[in-house]
């Protein structure tokens, strides 16, 4: 059954809309089985939001991430990990509550935020943090 749900997502990460040099302008599935990888090889840094599908305020961000990975697609990757499903992921950061947010830059967190507010405030940090 695992290898089922992992294949599901990779999937899922193969249909995401990308760009014509093929980057993703819809947030990626991250998982277990390919988030090392997404760090290690990304010549972009990577947002990545640990969310949940019982979360109301990881619902109400949802619309504001595929927003922000429509408009920063050329500058950020954004990947999605459910915390249920990926419970080793989320005791690796320490995630006490989602949404919870990191940014990488070379394989490193550079810094992480919760629950942003608003497309404007999540937008703001990014580029804060890229700067």
């Amino acid at each position: 059954m695992l290898l089922a749900l992992n294949s599901c997502l990779l999937d899922e990460e193969k249909d995401s809309k990308m760009t014509e040099d093929k980057t993703p302008t819809k947030p990626i599935v991250l998982n277990e089985v390919n988030f090392d990888r997404m760090l290690a090889e990304s010549e972009l840094p990577v947002l990545f939001e640990f969310w949940a599908s019982w979360c109301h305020h990881c619902s109400a961000l949802s619309a504001v991430i595929d927003e922000v990975a429509e408009e920063m697609g050329d500058e950020v990757i954004i990947g999605q990990i459910n915390c249920d499903l990926n419970r080793d992921l989320c005791k690796r950061f320490e995630v006490k509550g989602v949404p919870t947010l990191f940014l990488a830059k070379q394989g490193k967190v550079v810094g992480t935020t919760v629950n942003p507010k608003d497309k404007e405030a999540l937008v703001s940090w990014v580029k804060g943090m890229l700067a």
